[in-house]
C-alpha cells in the first residue's frame, strides 16, 4: 500500500524548490525540466501503485471509480450543485495545464465538459 501522507509531502517539497529558484531567479529550463520530471515520475508511480482493476470495489472503507464500458476507468460525479461539482478522479485523467502533460489524453475538463451538458 502506498504511503499518500509521503507522496504528498514529496510533491509539496518539490513544489517548493520550483517557487524558490523561481523567486532567486535561479529556475532555468534544464532545472526546471527536471523537476518536472521528478513530479510525473511520482505521479505515475503513484498511480500505478495505485491501479485497480475491473469492477468498482476498491476495498473497504474506500471510495473507487467504476469502469466504463470500454475498460477505461471514468472520473465519478459524486455531487453537482449550481457552480459546483465533486469529483473522484481515477489514476491516469489529468487535471488540465498549461502544455501537454498526459500521455493518456484522458483530461477531466472534457469529462466536466459531457457532464455539465446546459
Amino acid at each position: 500500500q502506498p504511503n499518500f501522507y509521503e507522496a504528498a509531502r514529496y510533491s509539496n517539497h518539490l513544489c517548493q524548490l520550483v517557487w524558490s529558484f523561481s523567486f532567486a531567479g535561479k529556475l532555468d529550463r534544464a532545472l526546471g525540466g527536471q523537476l518536472l520530471g521528478l513530479m510525473l515520475a511520482a505521479g505515475r508511480r503513484l498511480d500505478d501503485a495505485t491501479d485497480h482493476h475491473p469492477g468498482c470495489a476498491v476495498g473497504e472503507g474506500m471510495l473507487g471509480s467504476c469502469e466504463s464500458e470500454a475498460g477505461a476507468q471514468e472520473p465519478e460525479l459524486l455531487l453537482q450543485l449550481q457552480g459546483i461539482s465533486v469529483v473522484l478522479k481515477p489514476s491516469r485523467w489529468e487535471v488540465d495545464s498549461k502544455g501537454q502533460l498526459s500521455g493518456t489524453g484522458l483530461y477531466l475538463s472534457h469529462y466536466m465538459q459531457r457532464s455539465h451538458l446546459s
